[in-house]
């Protein structure tokens, strides 16, 4: 028995797997940035495949155009292939099931749950590469706090000099040292935040 989502064929219609497949990828598309809303993926993308899967075009024959570089007249945006792919097979699997065919729609249904995981599979890329730039950018950041004469350095200079003593007060310390150090009073203050009282 096929199980999707853990649930026996029986207990799903093809209808209802075509409005789960058709509303996540939409959601993914939205999520990746490609479409504004999922009502802009209902006209740009499952209205147009539809009227040409009706009109005999299949999602085996966008996946060969789209391969030949052929690109579709009804779809402008190619970022959006895969999901279109997902709408003709889901389009095929309605109307299968609808004219009875229940092997045929149930196949459609499941190249169209594998395309929409391709989508899925892209938003988690694209997360993936943000992570990654993300990771980046502090990485960058902690070696400029880091370097010497970084902000971070300079935290520790004064850090060094209430540890040394000279001053009875943080406050009074911060003021005094902040302007030779080259930073703020309140970073200077900050510095010294829970610092043990010197010795």
């Amino acid at each position: 028995m096929f199980y999707m989502y853990n649930t026996p064929r029986s207990e799903r219609t093809i209808a209802e797997y075509f409005d789960d497949v058709l509303t996540r990828t939409a959601h993914r598309c939205v999520d990746l940035g490609y479409l504004e809303s999922a009502e802009q993926f209902d006209k740009r993308v499952v209205e147009p495949t539809w009227n040409a899967v009706a009109d005999g075009l299949t999602g085996d024959e966008i996946f060969q155009q789209a391969r030949a570089g052929l690109g579709l007249d009804f779809m402008p945006d190619d970022r959006l292939l895969i999901a279109t792919m997902c709408a003709a097979y889901a389009c095929e699997a309605l109307m299968a099931d609808k004219a009875g065919d229940t092997v045929t729609a149930w196949t459609y249904m499941l190249d169209a749950v594998a395309c929409r995981e391709g989508v899925e599979g892209a938003a988690r890329e694209l997360e993936v590469a943000n992570n990654a730039l993300s990771f980046m950018a502090k990485k960058a950041a902690n070696a400029l706090h880091d370097k010497p004469g970084g902000s971070r350095s300079r935290q520790q200079e004064m850090r060094d000099i209430w540890a040394s003593g000279k001053y009875t007060n943080r406050d009074r310390c911060a003021e005094e040292e902040c302007g030779a150090l080259g930073i703020s009073f309140s970073a200077a203050r900050k510095a010294l935040r829970k610092t043990p009282n010197p010795t």
